[in-house]
């Protein structure tokens, strides 16, 4: 396992109990607190219908759940898009969220199911720089041609082709990449496109196993396939280039290069994870990999999409992890100790103060800086957060209302 990166307290970010079961998971958030379910629920609701569910609208675009389809064993939820409206029959999937729980009689076994079920969604990158040909691998999140891979693979690219299983090599093009969270969308001009099965990495611990795919290099169009291991959680990682990444997920070991951009599958073969291409910085070991949570991923790749940039939230506070030694006096496991309030910020407005210590977020635990600005990642500006915060050793909860973080 790795040592923490440097700039980080060296304290788990979670609750990372290396103990627990590397294959079962902790089930995820309740269904009704989020549009998508982890594979562990599928034995759980295959004996009820799903109700339909509405979306966001785009512009004239309608966005509608389907109705679960029963199939043999497997059970399949999609979040669909009626695109031009009532009248038209053509429709995207956005979101496999449920599918098949793999079975075989041993861990080989069961990887290559996952394997195979998976790779008609995972599709080779190359990347011509003009100095360079970088190759790398992406993943199909909807059935009209968007693809999720790595903003270090294709920062730069004169021109981007891609392969999917089966299908010739594609022109693509870049609709959006978010340095911020090192990940960007990429458009092929092809439609029915099988998506990969989108879970959760609220569930994932410390130990638990899981496999990155990618493509071999070489234009074949085979897939790749690295067994890992999580080392840690919640990491906050600097690249070369400067950039804070917050939130990641730590591998024991890095995968092959051309697998960057490739999904990160847990044991069921539900993608929790993008595995990151970013450089390390010169001061910063890297002899681990890095993913961005799959639930950071998608709240990034719908924004690029819609906007073709994502709109970060904005807080307004500066701070730091709480050292050990103060939370033990403390009495806290942990949080987020503010340094500085920024005048006019939403976190003014709300009354935090300097000294005071972030201990929750909503219904979430807050135990280091990290923590928190990954949580705050994955919010809506505008979205009303209730903080936990610890000051002159009382517990009270403050309203901030999030406004759009400026360049």
């Amino acid at each position: 396992m790795p040592l923490p990166p440097s700039g980080d307290t060296g304290e788990e970010h979670g609750d990372n109990d290396p103990t627990d079961d590397p294959i079962e998971f902790r089930p995820p958030l309740p269904p009704e607190d989020r549009i998508w379910r982890h594979p562990s629920e599928v034995a759980a609701t295959a004996a009820r219908p799903p109700a339909s569910t509405a979306s966001r609208s785009r512009g004239h675009s309608v966005v509608l759940v389907t109705a679960a389809a029963l199939v043999g064993a497997t059970l399949s939820i999609g979040i669909v898009a009626v695109l031009g409206g009532f009248d038209t029959r053509t429709r995207v999937v956005e979101r496999q969220i449920a599918i098949q729980p793999v079975t075989g009689s041993g861990a080989a076994d069961a990887v290559r199911a996952i394997t195979e079920r998976t790779s008609p969604a995972v599709a080779g990158v190359y990347v011509d720089t003009g100095d360079d040909a970088v190759v790398g691998t992406a993943v199909v999140i909807r059935s009209d041609g968007h693809l999720l891979t790595t903003a270090a693979l294709v920062a730069g690219a004169d021109s981007i082709v891609v392969r999917l299983e089966g299908r010739p090599m594609t022109p693509a093009e870049v609709v959006g990449i978010d340095d911020a969270t090192d990940l960007a969308v990429l458009h092929i001009d092809d439609d029915g496109l099988e998506t990969a099965p989108l879970g959760t990495a609220d569930g994932v611990r410390v130990g638990h196993a899981a496999i990155v795919m990618g493509h071999t290099d070489g234009g074949n169009g085979t897939a790749s396939v690295d067994r890992t291991v999580v080392s840690a959680l919640d990491r906050r990682l600097r690249t070369a280039g400067g950039t804070l990444l917050y939130g990641m997920i730590l591998l024991d070991d890095p995968p092959a290069a051309d697998a960057h951009g490739g999904p990160l599958l847990d044991a069921s073969g539900a993608v929790i994870g993008i595995a990151s291409g970013v450089p390390a910085a010169d001061d910063q070991d890297r002899s681990y990999g890095v993913a961005t949570p799959i639930d950071l991923a998608v709240h990034a790749a719908d924004q690029l999409i819609e906007y073709g940039h994502v709109r970060h939230v904005w807080l307004g506070i500066e701070g730091t992890d709480l050292r050990a030694t103060t939370a033990s006096e403390l009495g806290l496991p942990g949080g987020a100790m503010v340094q500085a309030v920024i005048d006019g910020s939403p976190a003014a407005a709300a009354g935090l103060a300097n000294g005071d210590v972030v201990t929750g977020i909503d219904d979430a635990a807050v135990l280091s800086m990290s923590q928190l600005i990954a949580h705050l990642l994955t919010r809506e500006i505008g979205d009303e957060v209730v903080l936990r915060i610890h000051r002159d050793g009382a517990a009270l909860d403050v309203t901030a209302v999030l406004d759009e973080r400026q360049d």
